[in-house]
């Protein structure tokens, strides 16, 4: 590996983990965490913020996954097509069959580098588990 693809690599986890942390503070503010006295409470809200980043990003990259395998393209096909029959006058495309409409969709290939969103989301979802059980435990 060479220096400028791990830069490219931190540079997308720094990001990622930016951008969870950001929503992280704002559970925090929304549940308002920061005027709380009680250590329980403290815990709870603190579990809620990483909890729900966490989830909330590896939601996002498991969207990504199944729609880089195709889940949704009979979706968005029939969509295209509803259109086509609904506005013909928007100029759609002439019909095309499903399989082109398929290899059409996948001719630019897989998308690459969205691991980081799982790994984030995950690392974010453990550190709200251990403070979900120091709330439940202490």
């Amino acid at each position: 590996m060479n220096d400028n693809n791990l830069k490219k690599i931190i540079t997308r986890y720094a990001i990622t983990f930016g951008v969870a942390a950001s929503l992280t503070i704002v559970v925090f503010f929304m549940r308002d965490l920061f005027s709380q006295t009680d250590i329980n409470q403290i815990y709870r809200f603190i579990s809620d913020g990483f909890t729900i980043s966490g989830m909330l990003f590896i939601c996002v990259w498991a969207l990504v996954f199944i729609s880089d395998e195709g889940a949704f393209d009979g979706i968005g096909y029939a969509l295209k097509g509803a259109m086509r029959v609904l506005f013909p006058f928007l100029g759609l495309q002439k019909y095309e069959s499903y399989k082109d409409y398929r290899d059409r969709k996948h001719e630019k290939g897989k998308t690459k580098g969205y691991a980081c969103i799982g790994v984030v989301g995950l690392v974010f979802f453990l550190i709200g588990i251990v403070f979900v059980l120091l709330f439940n435990f202490a």
